[in-house]
Parts: C-alpha cells; structure tokens; sequence
C-alpha cells in the first residue's frame, strides 16, 4: 500500500510540475514572429577578413543574434556595452523568447 501511495505522489508531482511551467505569451509571440519575419537575407557578400582584427569595445554597441529552440521556436539574444569603469566594461544581456523576457 504504502509503494503505491509513493507512485501516485510522484505522478502527482510531475503532474503539477509540468502543469506549472512557463505559457506562451501572445504578444511575446507576435513581436518574435514579426520581427523573425523582417529577417531577410542580405543581396551583399563580404569576404572573410585576412586578419582577425577586432574593433575596440566602446560603450553604445551592441550585437543582436537569432537563436532557435530544441522546438524551432526562434528567441533572439542582445548584448550591450552599457558602462565602463576603470577600463572594464558593464555588459548587459537580454533575452526574449516566445515566454516574453525571462
């Protein structure tokens, strides 16, 4: 009795842990879509560089990547040099998906 008492608690258990996980959040979701579907590739191609030469970090830029999920669902991932102190800069990371910005 007690063993089947332990396999109904962890059905339980899974039951609400899966049931508690994070829904997707509709306008989260469109913003991706449309943005994803803005994407376009570019009519230019630019060779590889000759020599691996990167521009100096400097506060203001950023980079701005397409990922894709285990699912094919698309996020997209944002770094920004946000601040510098004393010759070390303040990085900030931001990541948006179809569950809005975890």
């Amino acid at each position: 009795m007690a063993k089947l008492l332990s396999h109904i608690a962890v059905g339980a258990f899974a039951l609400v842990a899966t049931a508690c996980g994070p829904s997707i959040d509709p306008a989260a979701k469109a913003d991706i879509d449309r943005r994803v579907a803005t994407l376009a590739p570019g009519a230019q191609t630019f060779p590889a560089p000759a020599v691996f030469a990167p521009r100096p970090m400097a506060v203001g830029q950023w980079t701005m990547h397409k990922m894709l999920d285990d699912k094919g669902q698309p996020s997209f991932m944002t770094y920004k040099i946000v601040g510098e102190e004393a010759g070390a800069f303040w990085i900030e990371v931001v990541r948006e998906d179809y569950f809005g910005k975890p």
